[in-house]
């Protein structure tokens, strides 16, 4: 059995998108790292075509799930996590060579940071952001797991969308530094199969001003 501690658990959620996170898996191999620095974890959304026997070879870690959990399905991920560093993915995105090692090294050298986003390029050349100036968008960002563990992590009353914000929000709230790096990137296909824009996420009447500060 391989007892060696990965640095960086890598952590994406899928749901019936097959050739979509086979390819991004396959990209993973060019990150620059040593395979056995980091781990693949992958959380199926209930998928029905054939995801999860097409890919459990390729992951370190497959968690399959009797329901659609949205994006937040990453939690069950970052439960299983045993890296210093959880990096989100979405199943389409990758960071580019090289990226990752920077990532550890900011986190090395910023004793209080607690999440690094990572500059987000579409394939149309522009960048995605979030609403938000610091907010991270969750398809990369890398997160000191002590951080994340500290406040619990992703809620899971959310579906999609916004759950970054209200992770943001909690790590400043506990004194960690929130920080989007323009030397980290993340590259991301924005592919269109699966995607749809009535899924919003769920949340609880006031459940966000619980992670804002008092005014």
């Amino acid at each position: 059995m391989n007892t060696h501690k990965p640095i960086i658990s890598i952590v994406m959620a899928t749901h019936n998108r097959c050739a979509v996170v086979e390819r991004t898996l396959s990209q993973l191999d060019t990150c620059g790292l040593d395979r056995t620095d980091y781990e693949t974890i992958v959380v199926d959304n209930d998928s029905t075509d054939g995801t999860p026997a097409a890919i459990a070879h390729r992951v370190n870690r497959l968690i399959c799930l009797p329901r659609n959990a949205g994006s937040t399905a990453k939690a069950f991920g970052a439960d299983e996590a045993r890296g210093r560093y959880i990096v989100f993915l979405d199943d389409d995105s990758h960071p580019r060579p090289g990226c990752l090692e920077r990532m550890i090294g900011k986190f090395e050298n910023q004793a209080h940071l607690g999440a690094a986003g990572f500059t987000v390029h579409l394939p149309t050349g522009r960048l995605e952001g979030g609403a938000l100036p610091g907010v991270f968008v969750g398809c990369g960002v890398g997160l000191r797991a002590e951080a994340y563990n500290e406040v619990s992590g992703l809620d899971r009353t959310f579906f999609m969308q916004a759950e970054e914000y209200d992770l943001c929000f909690r790590l400043a709230a506990a004194g960690w530094d929130v920080e989007v790096f323009d030397d980290l990137h993340v590259e991301h296909e924005k592919t269109p199969q699966q995607r749809r824009s009535d899924r919003l996420q769920r949340v609880p009447g006031g459940h966000l001003a619980r992670g804002l500060p008092e005014v």
